[in-house]
């Protein structure tokens, strides 16, 4: 804490000790306020705060121990040093109990009176920072929390016009943000899809192309771009935005996932004050984009290839039901997906344990086993003749291989869930077992 912030409140009823103190300590570089009126040095007690408060012990009307409970009345963090010319033992216990930092004798030694200021002012400095790095830890965690608790509910979503809608509530009411737009392909352009806090005109008119500058600055999925402001002279390719708003500091953040672009969160007046710097900011807002990034990927890939996917998965399950059938057999499917356990690195490690994970059921389950891709978080199982009891216990013990080799003192860990349906327990038919898997995988996945 630099001496010329330290704010000192001196309090002494005899007017010589007291302009020495203000000589010096103002000399030593402190911010000082003195007075020999003990009754005032309440009142500014009140009304302002102070880092140090040097106070004489004995004085007419309020007493040093009443300044002493005044302080911690108050709530306030500030150091109590207490000047006296003797100090009985009652009023050092008393002194104790409240809080006091340090006595300080009649008379006193400038040089040494000096050290205990700076020592105070350290301690005063590294307890607000302690506090401040605590605040910002949970804060940070609070955010995370609710971001990993909103994408586990988003992961189970298929439908992208509410999983924008949910993105855009976890933005307002998670996060926090107050101007913020979710920025989605539309033709050559990524274009305001929805938003919070922002005018009609300006979602209309502001839209970004992966190549072209924005200020000088190239859009693109590898980086934040951060712009100091954002108004009518914003360039944006050779153009100038056609807006009236203006907007302090912003954030352009890429939704990549698996090396693809699905949008851009444009994040705007950046609050530059409080606990968090720009850089803290910006690593929370590029957690955001990869937490909700797979929600895209997953989303609008699925609304791609669903029909064709969905056909092709049917017609297999359905020749695999007509031969069981035929020769008189049970079949077992298995439809097994890959989920996060955390933020970093999640698709590298998706794609690692799927592969694991096939290699894993082709050792451990016995029968013919066939795999068949299906995206490339999930795959189908088939099973011929398998008993639905014995695959559940080999899948849990895989799944145990798996929590050790994944999970356990992993950054981005990664999981799986499970679906099983037997023909003919479970259904006669293609549409009854897929139905079957997909309630058993979802309840697998709010068991996880």
């Amino acid at each position: 804490m630099e001496k010329g912030k330290v704010k000192v409140l001196a309090i002494d009823d005899e007017k010589l000790i007291l302009d020495q103190l203000r000589y010096f300590l103002s000399e030593s570089g402190f911010d000082v306020e003195a007075t020999d009126d003990s009754k005032y040095a309440m009142k500014l007690l009140e009304e302002r705060d102070f880092d140090i408060v040097l106070t004489d012990l004995v004085m007419p009307e309020i007493t040093g121990m009443d300044i002493v409970k005044k302080v911690k009345e108050l709530g306030k963090d500030s150091l109590v040093i207490i000047i006296t010319g003797f100090a009985t033992t009652d009023s050092a216990i008393e002194a104790i109990k409240y809080g006091v930092y340090d006595y300080v004798r009649k008379p006193f030694n400038l040089k040494e009176l000096l050290a205990i200021l700076n020592r105070a002012a350290e301690k005063l400095f590294l307890q607000r920072e302690n506090i401040a790095l605590n605040r910002k830890i949970k804060e940070m965690l609070e955010v995370i929390t609710t971001l990993y608790e909103i994408s586990s509910i988003l992961y189970q979503v298929d439908d992208l016009e509410l999983a924008k809608s949910m993105i855009m509530d976890t933005l307002s009411e998670g996060i926090k943000a107050k101007k913020v737009a979710l920025f989605l392909p539309r033709g050559e352009y990524f274009s305001i899809d929805k938003a919070i806090g922002l005018g009609e005109r300006f979602c209309k008119v502001f839209r970004l192309r992966e190549g072209e500058k924005i200020d000088g600055k190239i859009v693109g999925s590898d980086s934040i771009i951060v712009l100091e402001k954002v108004d009518k002279n914003t360039v944006i390719g050779e153009e100038k935005l056609d807006i009236d708003e203006k907007f302090g500091m912003s954030f352009i953040v890429p939704i990549k996932y698996m090396d693809m672009l699905y949008g851009f969160i444009g994040v705007f007046d950046v609050d530059t004050e409080g606990l968090f710097s720009i850089e803290d900011k910006m690593k929370l807002w590029n957690i955001v984009s990869t937490q909700i990034a797979p929600v895209f990927g997953r989303v609008v890939d699925k609304g791609r290839k669903d029909v064709h996917r969905e056909g092709i998965l049917e017609n297999i399950i359905q020749e695999k039901v007509d031969g069981a059938r035929e020769i008189g057999v049970t079949i077992s499917f298995l439809y097994v997906r890959v989920v996060p356990k955390d933020v970093p690195e999640r698709g590298l490690r998706i794609r690692q344990l799927r592969s694991r994970l096939e290699s894993l059921i082709r050792t451990k389950l016995t029968g013919e086993v066939e795999i068949v891709a299906q995206n490339f978080d999930s795959f189908l199982v088939m099973v011929s003749g398998g008993n639905p009891v014995e695959l559940e216990l080999k899948l849990e013990e895989i799944k145990g291989i798996v929590e050790t080799e994944y999970i356990s003192g992993e950054t981005g860990a990664v999981t799986f869930v499970y679906g099983i349906a037997t023909y003919p327990t479970d259904g006669l038919e293609a549409g009854e077992i897929i139905a079957h898997l997909e309630d058993s995988v979802l309840h697998s996945m709010v068991l996880r």
